[in-house]
Order: C-alpha cells, then structure tokens, then sequence
C-alpha cells in the first residue's frame, strides 16, 4: 500500500480512535446520551406504531455501560481493520455510525438547538460513511481490473 493511502487511512481511523479512547475513559457521559436518546426513540416508537421495541430503556439501563465498552472495542478493531486495508473494517465501521444516527443523533427525537446539532451530527457520521464505503468501492474496482 502507498505511504499516502496508509496514512489517509490512518487519519480516517484517528477519528474512531479518539472517540474510542473518550468512552473508554469517560464512559458516564456517553452513557446518559444512550439512554436519553434512546428513551425518546422508544417513546416515538410507540406513539408512531403502537409497538413497544424490544429492549425497554430499564433493560437498556442495566447493561449500558458493557454496551458503550463494545461500542469502543468495535471502534477501534474496526479502526485497525481498516488501516490494514480490511474491507470489514470499513463496513463495520458504517455500520457502527449508522445505529448512531438511529438511535443516538435522530434529529426528529429532539427540538430547538438540540435539533440542529443533531442534524449536523448526523449530516457528519453520513459523510463519513460515504468516505468510507467510498474507500471500499475503489478498493473493490481495482481488484475487479487486475
């Protein structure tokens, strides 16, 4: 791999890390962002189906903090996978910021200011899962030429 992409890929996956690194460390914060967020989806769910999802916000509660551990540890494989030029890496990644901005950074789960920055929160984490799946469609053209 050129010096160029494996250091592009690096910085990409910096990202990941430093916010790995923040839930590692300060993992109360990130905690009570899950649980609010999700509290509120599982609200808005019921209100627009009539249905309740099937892990309750109590549930939710009682293993949030393994949850957000997880979240860091898939952060941060997925980070390495993708320096490696792992094409899961990236997927897992994506994937990883899409139930983000389901769960966390919905902006229909919020009002006023709260809203607007989850909109741009949201508008950010699909930009970087365009840049990411990007990355892989060209990785994947390459091999289909050679």
């Amino acid at each position: 791999m050129a010096f160029k992409s494996l250091f592009g890929r690096f910085l990409v996956a910096m990202f990941f890390f430093m916010s790995a690194a923040m839930k590692f460390t300060e993992p109360a914060s990130h905690e009570a962002m899950l649980l609010g967020s999700y509290t509120s989806l599982y609200k808005e769910f019921f209100a627009l189906s009539g249905f309740n999802l099937p892990i309750s916000p109590a549930l939710l509660g009682l293993q949030v903090h393994a949850l957000i551990q997880l979240t860091a540890a898939l952060m941060v494989l997925g980070g390495i996978l993708f320096v490696s030029n792992v094409r899961i890496g990236a997927y897992l990644l994506s994937l990883l910021l899409l139930s983000f901005n389901v769960v966390i950074h919905n902006p229909w789960l919020y009002t006023g200011a709260e809203r607007n920055i989850n909109i741009v929160q949201n508008l950010l984490n699909f930009g970087w899962i365009a840049g990411l799946l990007l990355i892989c469609g060209e990785k994947e053209e390459k091999e289909k030429k050679e």
